[in-house]
């Protein structure tokens, strides 16, 4: 199924994946927002290669994926009708967690509308630093109550 040219685009934070393997309820919002990019294809996921790396390594050492359903994934994000792949001009350093920063750069080099996450290092940026931002930086929840 294509992505529809109108899919809006969207950074997903790594413990937004990690929650949706977690869960076991459809209904949860990190398995709606993982649904809305992977099935439904309404939103386009904007990725960098420091993105997949940290999804891969992620998916390997946390939920304990084998080789070859870690292939599978690295294929999903190498798809280019629902991935955009980017490669980040700038690292801002906003966050107070440094490793958050390549969310930021990726979103600001995507231009994509939404950083979903669950961290709260990303989600009490300061409203200064946010007002700079060409996007918003919500949870999952939100970001469904706003757009899903």
């Amino acid at each position: 199924m294509p992505t529809p040219r109108g899919a809006i685009r969207v950074v997903i934070d790594t413990n937004v994946f990690v929650a949706n393997f977690l869960s076991h309820s459809p209904r949860s919002p990190n398995r709606r927002v993982v649904r809305l990019w992977m099935v439904e294809r309404r939103i386009r996921l904007a990725v960098s290669r420091e993105i997949l790396d940290e999804y891969l390594q992620i998916f390997a050492e946390v939920l304990g994926f084998n080789n070859e359903k870690l292939d599978k994934w690295r294929l999903r994000f190498g798809d280019k009708k629902s991935c955009k792949a980017v490669v980040p001009r700038t690292k801002p350093l906003i966050s107070r967690d440094p490793n958050d920063n390549m969310f930021i750069a990726t979103a600001l080099s995507a231009k994509a509308k939404f950083l979903i996450t669950n961290d709260l290092d990303l989600l009490e940026i300061d409203d200064s630093d946010k007002e700079r931002l060409k996007f918003e930086i919500i949870t999952p929840r939100g970001f469904l109550d706003q757009w899903g």
